[in-house]
């Protein structure tokens, strides 16, 4: 093969891959007898003459098979990393929900375990997933108030709030973050939020007094204690702090009755709930789950429930039948009833069960004087007795005490036996609550 030749091969070669680089990937060479010359026309590539001596076309065609050995693993990286960045997305968006699960439920575990490190970094890549996510971001704020970082508490509270705006976890941890930072009068606001929005929860009340107390207005804030001890008759901070305005009132009964309740208190509870981290807890300042999805298809059909009268066999004395107010007084541990009952002539006494499992009269207590205007009987806990020098003991001291309601005037009845003979006395006038008429009440 001359030069001349081998020129023309790669010419022709070079010429024909610049405009018909395809054909070289799609058409492959024809088989040929042992000592072919050189391919049939068909197999010329367009630019490429026939009278190419073989020799030439082989050169040409080694030259080809190194080129694209050359670029094919470039193509090949460029059409894999294409491919990558057209699959991300949707590989994003798959993962992206139970991503954001994983790190919700590893910062609720974390916050839990008080750790708040662990929760902050957890919960700041769930937010960084779902940045509108109120749940997201309120655990977020618990994680930084755990750690003391009240400032940044407020930013995620802040943006929680643009999110869901009506929420009563969102004051109050705004609120206590405000508190903390000693911006007593900007707490105000939120608390007030708080508690208008659930007034039902002792706690939000009474860091609503102590941020009327740090700015002195003591009016406020006694009003709010007292409903915080209404709400919560074991809150010994409450009892403490109305005892103190009592005091500086100079009310010596007021003050000695807080006083006494607040030092019973601390004999059964000690002081473990007047910490300031038990005084801020509530439902609002605990971890936020993620919602649960119920799947009402899986829901069992309902069950058919009937009744059976069966009061002549559980209450065979026709005179205990013919209470005009009852109330259940207490369970025992096989979920027995104790019923307390006021009979048609005001005698008040027990009904409990007998080893044959009917309710037998077992003891009578005060007589009422008038039972035409009686609307219902309350159970609770109002003062357990302890006698001096005696350690208090729940099965022996805590009895249940009754709250006869009577738009006339409730009677109050201390459970004072400390055997089965389960005796009351009348305590309405020691109490405070003589006179106070009602036709409905919450112990």
């Amino acid at each position: 093969m001359t030069k001349s030749h081998l020129g023309s091969c790669l010419k022709g070669f070079f010429q024909s891959r610049a405009r018909e680089a395809v054909w070289f990937r799609v058409q492959e060479p024809l088989p040929h007898g042992r000592g072919s010359a050189c391919p049939t026309p068909l197999e010329h590539p367009p630019g490429l003459s026939a009278k190419c001596a073989a020799p030439g076309w082989r050169v040409g065609l080694w030259l080809w098979i190194l080129s694209v050995a050359t670029i094919s693993p470039v193509n090949a990286r460029a059409q894999a990393d294409l491919q990558t960045q057209d699959a991300q997305p949707v590989a994003t968006r798959a993962g992206l929900a139970s991503d954001f699960d994983q790190l919700m439920n590893l910062g609720k575990a974390h916050l839990e375990n008080r750790d708040s490190a662990k929760a902050i970094d957890a919960l700041t890549r769930a937010v960084a997933k779902k940045p509108k996510s109120p749940r997201a971001l309120r655990n977020l704020a618990r994680a930084h108030y755990l750690g003391r970082q009240f400032e940044k508490a407020l930013e995620s509270l802040s943006k929680a709030a643009k999110v869901e705006s009506e929420s009563v976890a969102t004051e109050y941890l705004s609120g206590l973050s405000l508190f903390h930072l000693s911006r007593f009068e900007e707490a105000i606001p939120y608390f007030e939020r708080a508690v208008s929005r659930d007034p039902h929860t002792a706690a939000l009340r009474y860091q609503l007094a102590g941020a009327y107390q740090s700015v002195q207005q003591h009016d406020k804030a006694k009003k709010q204690l007292e409903e915080t001890a209404r709400l919560d008759p074991l809150h010994a901070s409450a009892h403490y702090k109305l005892g103190t305005y009592a005091r500086q009132a100079r009310n010596t009964k007021e003050f000695k009755l807080r006083m006494d309740e607040f030092l019973r208190l601390r004999k059964i509870f000690g002081d473990e709930n007047r910490s300031v981290d038990a005084l801020e807890r509530c439902l609002y300042t605990q971890p936020e789950a993620l919602p649960t999805e119920v799947d009402r298809s899986k829901r069992p059909p309902p069950i058919n429930v009937r009744f059976t009268d069966v009061t002549r066999e559980l209450i065979p004395q026709a005179e205990d039948r013919s209470a005009v107010a009852v109330t259940v007084l207490e369970v025992d541990e096989d979920g027995r009833c104790t019923l307390f009952t006021v009979t048609a002539d005001g005698r008040t006494g027990l009904l409990t069960p007998s080893t044959a499992g009917a309710l037998v009269r077992s003891a009578w207590g005060p007589k009422l004087a008038d039972v035409s205007g009686i609307e219902a009987c309350v159970t609770g806990n109002y003062y357990d007795v302890v006698p001096e020098g005696a350690t208090f003991d729940h099965k022996i001291h805590a009895r249940n005490d009754v709250l006869i309601v009577a738009r006339a005037g409730v009677t109050l009845l201390q459970r004072v036996g400390r055997d089965e003979t389960g005796l009351f006395e009348d305590v309405t006038q020691s109490a405070g609550l003589a006179g106070i008429g009602a036709g409905r009440v919450v112990w």
